[in-house]
């Protein structure tokens, strides 16, 4: 019995030529390759449903992107109008202890950054109310003037 009766006679012939090929050093991997395209075909539905599932990903990673920014433009108008009305205060001589200044500069920082970062958000709005509280601030430290 020759070499070409056992590898191509019988059923046990081509498996021990595929066997061969992957053993031998010429990179033909056939049985990598067989396994890989029965894997894909037997995967196909959970791989359809993963590329489905990354989809769904991104797009709640975008979301939450979108609301996330929503959330700090809100906190900035938020801390915008707090400014504001302490400014308007202060102009009508309410007085105020140095703790409320402190919470107040805590929006004025808070806002001036979140300008600084969005420059397509309006944020000439607070700049004369700011500057009024820095003002009055700095009279209430050196006259010794808060509540």
């Amino acid at each position: 019995m020759d070499l070409g009766t056992i590898l191509l006679g019988g059923g046990g012939g081509l498996a021990v030529l595929l066997t061969l090929l992957q053993i031998s050093k010429i990179q033909i991997n056939p049985w990598s390759a067989i396994a890989k395209v029965i894997g894909n075909a037997l995967n196909a539905d959970v791989r359809s449903q993963l590329t489905g599932m990354q989809n769904q990903l991104t797009a709640l990673e975008n979301d939450n992107k979108r609301q996330d920014n929503e959330r700090l433009e809100d906190k900035a108008i938020t801390a915008r109008g707090e400014v504001i009305q302490f400014a308007d205060e202060v102009r009508r001589e309410v007085r105020h202890s140095e703790e409320n200044f402190n919470r107040i500069f805590d929006y004025i920082k808070f806002y001036k950054n979140y300008c600084r970062e969005h420059p397509d958000f309006e944020n000439d709005k607070a700049v004369t109310s700011i500057a009024i509280i820095e003002k009055v601030y700095h009279e209430c430290m050196m006259e010794n003037k808060f509540l």
